[in-house]
């Protein structure tokens, strides 16, 4: 019987059912990992939230609150009301550059092949 149903499907409603669990998985793994870093921010003082994942990544002050919670270094970080796309570009750079210095950690991720503006590009 399935192989009957799978069968009367056109191959666009197969790929809109797959792009539509491939969407599903995204969300939850979003979800997933934007939990995971409020655990740790939540540790930190004073504590930080990210609501959406990309959006407050893009300027890079709580991704370094990040790197700081999980590393327990001070890192440099520009920040303020008025921040530009500069600021946020140094931010980003500085974050791969520490990255960058923890390669032996890293050895899945090419931190090598980012650069803080395409990172900044990827996330907008």
């Amino acid at each position: 019987m399935a192989a009957s149903r799978t069968a009367s499907r056109s191959p666009r409603d197969i790929a809109n059912v797959m792009q539509r669990l491939q969407d599903e998985q995204e969300i939850v793994q979003k979800r997933t990992f934007t939990k995971w870093i409020n655990s740790h921010l939540a540790k930190r003082k004073p504590a930080l939230v990210v609501e959406d994942l990309f959006e407050d990544m893009k300027d890079g002050v709580k991704l370094l609150a990040l790197l700081e919670v999980l590393s327990g270094q001070k890192l440099p970080c520009e920040q303020g009301r008025r921040m530009k796309r500069i600021h946020a570009v140094a931010n980003i750079g500085t974050a791969l550059k520490f990255l960058e210095g923890r390669r032996h950690i890293l050895e899945t991720i090419r931190v090598s092949s980012w650069t803080a503006s395409s990172f900044i590009s990827a996330a907008a």
